[in-house]
């Protein structure tokens, strides 16, 4: 998130625990939180948490995809995670095709192979 508005939203967002952060020597990564999913069974319905979790993946897409100089392949996996869980084949595809590439490239074949394969299983 660029800006003082993105930093604003994210910090307030880490402090609700609603993103986690994992911070290495060369840079921060953010996640989605995945302690909501249990929390937010009982109270949406499987419509309501599957449009929640599109949403997650556009914002998401839209940060570290759209308008970011670049993005890692955390990032880029956590997309296609979110896409996913949302059902977003456009995000999921568009972004999933990019990292299964890039790891046929560099002769991740079995990783690669597995990202397409949970792929496939939620859209076929």
């Amino acid at each position: 998130m660029k800006g003082d508005s993105g930093d604003r939203t994210l910090a307030r967002l880490l402090s609700l625990s609603l993103v986690e952060s994992a911070t290495s020597p060369t840079n921060t990564e953010y996640r989605v939180t995945s302690i909501l999913s249990p929390l937010l069974e009982p109270v949406l319905s499987q419509a309501d948490w599957q449009t929640t979790q599109a949403q997650a993946a556009q914002a998401v897409y839209r940060v570290w995809w759209e308008t970011a100089e670049s993005s890692t392949e955390a990032q880029r996996l956590e997309i296609v995670r979110l896409a996913l869980l949302g059902r977003d084949a456009a995000i999921a595809g568009r972004i999933g095709d990019r990292v299964a590439t890039e790891w046929v490239n560099g002769s991740r074949f079995l990783e690669a192979l597995e990202l397409c394969q949970k792929s496939w299983r939620f859209f076929r």
